[in-house]
């Protein structure tokens, strides 16, 4: 056994070109994966470490109403130190160029937070928040209007001055400031604003720092009876580390498989190249065994030499997981609540190193096994036809391949129906890719016919060729292009949904929080603009008090005893009342009633499909709602479908029409602008004249998400961009371990009087052909996947444009041929005699 490991280790370590090609057909996937489980462990070391800076406090408690006098009290008495803050969203008109933008105001006290800090510049501007009307300025607002410190900003009826710029808030991550930027205020100055009224859509919280040995949980026990009352959640530390960690992982957890698919991309690759080595070995191997070398001795030498590739391929990637991993925390920080620190993770640097080595192993057996059919009078031909393996064995190697992958997945994903469906729908892409490949070749071998160009001919002849990579190349950049188009095309119908309710017909000017009483006024403000009122929805808010005659304490100890099921009894109902179904609503159970009299009993109401299910009611069943004070029964009519993405008021809950109409209420009104100085327009003449009036420019919005949406696909593309990078190294690799071939066939052709043309179109339909096949392939497939999320995860419909399927079908083919045309130069700038010398 000494002599087969000295052989192997000698004669692996001699092969510095083909260690090479290994080595770089492994290191992406396996550096993904050491990057992505190190940052994750470091993510969950930072949320230890800093979910009390990331939370500001022990304890704290959210509303969507002003705290009864009852709550107001219990929270007073909570030991220790307490803040409160109190949110809404509002207008902010900046005086010296008139330019109004929607804000996210906050009103909060200067002893918060009790954890960490909020950065400013210039630092430590808090108390000077308290000195009177000053504001504090996300750094977008500066950048978007070139505002300075000292100028003036008018917030509800309220002119501040801007003390400075808001860098950081604990527990929040700036990315999302986007759809509304972060104005920061003292309590004192919120009431001088006026905006908090009936009708104000204010979030009100109370922080709470506890002395030594009070529990928070025992403090969150006592206040659970708020829960329904008065619609407030509650969160502690262990419940925020329980948030953040649940949310961090799910991401990584896609992540990880991403990561894990470019190293199968890798392995697949490392397959078809082992393969060709053990082609060119053949003469070798029948010399071993012509000196007394048992088929258990060549096997053992080449496994051997495959585990050395593997480990030293593996150990690179796993040294250029640990720098990417450097890189994480810049690529995703604004995404992040935390600072991560980076710290190299040694347990999973040896675990994706394992990780690698195995699934390279398992995809060399194949290659490797065909070695044991070779005899020793192969090293007296001059071509060996090498026997297949044995069906049963092919089948188990697969086998155990397979279940390396659903095993993998399985301990990656803790919902297992999920990782059921991924890990097979994975091995699926994968069957399909190989299918198509194989299906390819046997199709053209049958299909060329002498009547073609000659190129054309013997361009394809080229696919099938010896020592081809043909299924290796569409299985990998198949499959990288199939990640990178499906998410491409997710989000081209997320943002077609949002750009489709921008059409002629529809509003793209929201104004809301509009009081009954300046309905006229608003409307006479549009007329001065030349503006339509497109839209007008009246906005009842109101509680759930019972089901079926079930009160909520009966609920909650019965069919909602699951506290994520909770939400629907506690929330707030924003419903409305009207004669019709808008365009993103359709009806699917039961008649919509348009109209009813009061007088005549029990309301029938039209309820959305999600909410009726999550509450579990059908037709027929009845709610009763507590519209302040005042209890109104209901039974459900009609079921209906809503279109969320249709950027335009939808409701939960629809009332017949004027049923609502003496009842408290506020009014949203919709209007179509046709450009940013018209939007500009309305919004400085209705924040003048009514500065509690919202705006909301459904265009910016539209602008802001797709600004978030890049930035939280980076990390997926970046990942799906490795696969398409590691297809491209076994096309790299497959050129270099047939260039010699591919150069004296060249060169022959030249001799017998081929012309360059002729040879740069053989080279290029050769790598056309791939690219369309691998491109049609995934293209097709992608286009299943997100039809499948469009329906599935968005619920929507399923609609894409044909540019973007053009735009992703064409950039594979269009990326081979640059390659195709580098390698043609590169052997055609080659002299003749030197190629058919060095192959003699």
């Amino acid at each position: 056994m000494t002599w087969i490991i000295k052989f192997a280790l000698r004669d692996a370590l001699a092969q510095k070109r083909w260690l090479l090609i290994v080595v770089m057909s492994i290191m992406t996937g396996t550096a993904a994966l050491v990057a992505l489980w190190s940052f994750s462990e470091n993510t969950r070391l930072a949320i230890d470490d800093q979910a009390l800076s990331v939370m500001g406090a022990d304890f704290q408690l959210q509303s969507r109403l002003v705290f009864s006098p009852e709550l107001e009290k219990i929270l007073s008495e909570i030991p220790g130190e307490r803040a409160t803050e109190i949110r809404l969203f509002t207008m902010m008109n900046v005086l010296k160029s008139e330019n109004t933008r929607m804000i996210q105001l906050r009103a909060l006290d200067d002893n918060f937070p009790f954890y960490g800090e909020i950065k400013t510049e210039p630092e430590n501007l808090r108390e000077g928040l308290e000195t009177g009307d000053t504001v504090l300025l996300d750094e977008a607002l500066f950048y978007l209007f070139d505002l300075e410190i000292g100028d003036r900003v008018k917030i509800g009826y309220q002119e501040f001055s801007i003390l400075g710029i808001i860098k950081n808030i604990p527990g929040e991550s700036g990315v999302f400031s986007q759809l509304a930027p972060r104005a920061l205020i003292s309590h004192k100055s919120l009431k001088a604003t006026k905006l908090l009224g009936f009708g104000s859509r204010a979030f009100y919280r109370s922080f709470h720092k506890l002395p030594a040995g009070v529990d928070p949980e025992t403090i969150r026990q006592s206040l659970s009876k708020f829960e329904h009352s008065e619609g407030i959640s509650i969160q502690t530390l262990n419940s925020k580390k329980k948030e953040l960690g649940k949310r961090l992982e799910r991401t990584f957890q896609f992540l990880n498989l991403m990561a894990f698919a470019a190293l199968l991309l890798g392995a697949v690759g490392i397959a078809s190249v082992i393969t060709v080595y053990m082609d060119r070995r053949i003469r070798e191997i029948a010399l071993l065994r012509c000196i007394g070398a048992t088929q258990g001795n060549v096997f053992f030498i080449y496994l051997i030499q495959m585990l050395v590739f593997s480990v030293i391929g593996s150990v690179v990637g796993a040294a250029l997981g640990v720098a990417f991993q450097h890189l994480l925390p810049v690529v995703l920080k604004d995404l992040m609540p935390f600072s991560v620190a980076i710290i190299v993770s040694w347990k999973y640097v040896i675990a994706g190193i394992a990780v690698s080595i195995i699934i390279s192993m398992l995809f060399t057996l194949i290659p490797l096994f065909s070695t044991m059919n070779i005899t020793p009078m192969a090293v007296m031909r001059s071509s060996v036809e090498k026997q297949p393996i044995r069906l049963w064995l092919r089948g188990l190697i697969y086998l155990a391949i397979s279940a390396f992958i659903m095993g993998f997945i399985f301990t990656q994903m803790q919902d297992r129906d999920i990782a059921l469906k991924i890990g097979l729908s994975s091995i699926a892409v994968f069957i399909i890719l190989f299918l198509v490949a194989k299906l390819f070749m046997w199709a053209l071998r049958r299909l060329i016919h002498d009547s073609l160009p000659f190129s054309l001919r013997l361009g394809l002849s080229n696919l099938y060729r010896p020592y081809n990579q043909t299924t290796a190349l569409i299985l990998s950049l198949g499959v990288g292009s199939f990640f990178i188009l499906s998410l491409f095309y997710s989000k081209q119908i997320l943002l077609g949904q949002m750009n489709r309710s921008q059409s002629a017909e529809h509003s793209n000017m929201i104004l809301f929080d509009i009081q009954v009483d300046q309905i006229s006024e608003v409307e006479s403000i549009l007329k001065k603009q030349g503006l339509e009122v497109q839209s007008k929805v009246p906005i009842v808010t109101m509680r759930i008090s019972k089901i079926n005659g079930k009160s909520i304490d009966e609920l909650r100890r019965g069919k909602f005893a699951n506290k994520r099921e909770r939400w629907t009894l506690n929330r707030e109902y924003r419903s409305t009342y009207r004669s019709y179904l808008q365009d993103s609503e359709k009806l699917i159970k039961g008649k919509f009633i348009s109209e009813w009299s009061s007088e005549d009993g029990v309301i029938p109401i039209s309820i959305e499909e999600g909410i009726a299910q999550k509450l579990k009611v059908e037709l027929e069943d009845s709610i009763s709602f507590d519209l302040q004070g005042l209890i109104i029964n209901c039974k459900i009519a009609s079921i209906r479908t809503v279109d969320w993405y249709k950027m335009e008021p939808n409701f939960f809950i629809v009332f017949p029409d004027k049923i609502l109409q003496d009842a408290p209420q506020i009014q949203v009104i919709g209007t179509r602008v046709k450009g940013v100085r018209e939007s500009a327009a309305l919004q400085k003449a209705v924040v003048s004249k009514l500065p509690n009036v919202s705006l909301l420019d459904l265009r910016v919005i539209l602008e802001a998400f797709e600004s978030i949406f890049s930035k939280m696909s980076f990390a997926v593309n970046f990942l799906a961009f490795l696969s398409i990078i590691t297809g491209f190294i076994i096309l790299i690799s497959s050129v270099a371990v047939s260039q010699l071939q591919r150069s004296r066939e060249m060169t022959i052709l030249k001799v017998i009087g081929a012309s360059q043309n002729l040879l740069v179109k053989v080279l290029l339909i050769e790598y056309l052909a791939i690219g369309i096949l691998a491109a049609l392939v995934s293209n097709g497939l992608a286009v299943l996947a997100s039809f499948y999320i469009a329906r599935k995860v968005f619920e929507s419909n399923f609609q894409l444009d044909t540019m973007s399927i053009l735009i992703g079908f064409f950039a594979l083919p269009v990326a081979l041929l640059f390659v195709g045309a580098i390698n043609a130069w590169h052997i055609l700038r080659r002299r003749s005699l030197p190629v058919l010398r060095e192959e003699n």
